[in-house]
């Protein structure tokens, strides 16, 4: 309501927004210089990628507002400058490209395709990680039957009582003290 007074001497539509174009747009270099600004300190911190293309193309959208001319290469430029250094590799695969393929729907597609690689690549390391955890559970829930010690079986235990983990330390000693005798 309290806008009203900026188009209440208008005769149609289209003077009403020449006359909100007229206070609400700004088309000055300073506005144009804090939106660039915006737009060059921005970083992707968001786990999902779609919620800050959508950040970027507002951004993008005020600055275009604010006067200035941007190309679709250049407006591909400005999203991949907010990616983190774990989308080097396809800001690399990016640049080698002729500029005339690149623009900003293509680059979200590859960002796009980067980021379910590495949603697959976390959820196949997480199940690796679950398996490998109930490997060492299973290991810890075994009983040895030679000493009731948990954690081992019989043929793995250091209190053997038939005496051949003992017999295997005296083979060993008694090999190694005959091959530093021959070596004298």
């Amino acid at each position: 309501d309290r806008h009203l007074e900026y188009v209440k001497d208008a005769k149609n539509a289209k003077k009403m927004m020449a006359s909100l174009d007229a206070v609400f747009k700004r088309k000055s270099p300073f506005s144009k210089l804090y939106v660039m600004k915006k737009l060059l300190k921005l970083k992707c911190n968001s786990d999902d990628l779609q919620d800050h293309f959508i950040v970027v193309e507002s951004l993008l959208r005020e600055l275009e507002a604010a006067g200035a001319k941007l190309d679709e290469t250049d407006k591909a430029c400005y999203l991949l400058l907010t990616m983190p250094e774990k989308y080097d590799v396809v800001i690399t695969a990016i640049e080698t490209m002729s500029a005339e393929k690149v623009d900003l729907d293509f680059v979200k597609g590859r960002l796009l395709e980067q980021e379910l690689k590495f949603k697959d690549s976390a959820s196949t390391h997480n199940q690796g990680d679950e398996r490998a955890f109930m490997s060492r559970k299973r290991s810890n829930s075994v009983q040895c039957f030679g000493c009731n010690k948990f954690g081992h079986v019989k043929k793995f235990c250091k209190n053997r009582s038939d005496g051949s983990m003992a017999q295997r330390s005296n083979q060993y000693s008694n090999s190694s003290n005959r091959s530093r005798a021959r070596e004298r």
